[in-house]
Formats: C-alpha cells, structure tokens, sequence
C-alpha cells in the first residue's frame, strides 16, 4: 500500500508538472503573441507618425511656393508697375507723403517683406528674381517713408520694406 501511494503521489506530481509546463508554454506562447502584436502596432505607430512628418513637411514647401508663386504674380500686375514707374519717374524730393503711387509701392513691399521675415515667402524670391527693384526702389522711397514715420509718430511705418532692404544688403543709413 505504501508503495501504491508512492505511485500515486508520483503520478499526481509528474501530471501535476506536466499540467503546469503545458500552462506555462501556453502563456509564453501568449505573451510571444501579444508581444507580436504590440511590435507591430508600434511599427503601424512610427510609420504613422513619420508619414504624417513628411505630409507637413510637403504642405509647408508647398504653402511656401504658392506664396513666391503670388509675390511674382502680384509684382507683374499692371497697377503696381505703374505705380514703381511713377516712384522711378519722381525724384525723391518732389515725392509727396500722401502720393498714393508711393504708398502702394511701400506697402507691398512692407507687406511681402513681413511675410519673408515670418518665412512665410522664401527669400530666394527676391534675391533671384528682383533684389536690385527692391532696393532702387527703398533707396527711392527713403525720404517718402521717413517723412511719414515723422507725420504719423510710427516708427514701424514701412518696417518690412526696411527689414527687406537691409536684409537684401541695402545700405542707405535711416534713423
């Protein structure tokens, strides 16, 4: 009898261990799965996120044509060529601060040369393409805009023109 319950004991331990070893590859089985699956959900993840990068970063360029695009567009329209052909035409002193050719010509440069400044407008778009206008045409102005800080107390009348020419290598000296 003794030696029946040692059987016994022994048959219940060895399925016992057999039991649990079978429990445990089953839950190493499991666990390898859900390990899988968390891999590959953080692969979806990182694909995800640096597809989302690469589409922001196409927009920005993007947006950023568009805008030379427009600058270029706007610089050709009829109504700001005859506007700088009347700043070309006026000598600097005979230009009077409500002359409205003058100040169509200043604030599309102050406007474009805030945007360029922000990095909305790539500043290849005046270097290239018209650097020489822009400062003929600040060098010009000078007086015109000066005069109008002073009549309307605004130091920041035309301050993108300013930033724009200084930035373009323009050296005329304003206060």
């Amino acid at each position: 009898m003794i030696q029946h319950t040692n059987l016994n004991w022994n048959y219940q331990h060895i399925c016992k261990i057999r039991i649990e070893k079978h429990l445990h590859i089953r839950n190493n089985s499991r666990q390898k799965g859900e390990n899988m699956i968390g891999l590959i959900l953080d692969i979806i993840g990182v694909a995800t996120g640096t597809i989302g990068m690469v589409v922001a970063g196409l927009s920005y360029r993007d947006k950023r044509f568009i805008a030379a695009k427009q600058y270029l567009e706007a610089f050709g329209d009829p109504d700001f060529l005859g506007a700088r052909k009347h700043v070309y035409n006026t000598p600097p002193c005979d230009m009077d601060i409500r002359d409205e050719q003058a100040s169509l010509v200043v604030n599309f440069f102050h406007e474009w040369g805030l945007l360029a400044k922000r990095r909305y407008l790539p500043m290849w778009v005046f270097k290239d393409a018209n650097k020489a206008a822009v400062i003929r045409q600040y060098e010009m102005l000078s007086q015109n805009i000066q005069k109008k800080r002073e009549s309307l107390n605004d130091d920041t009348y035309a301050a993108g023109f300013t930033w724009l020419y200084k930035k373009l290598g323009g050296n005329a000296i304003m206060d």
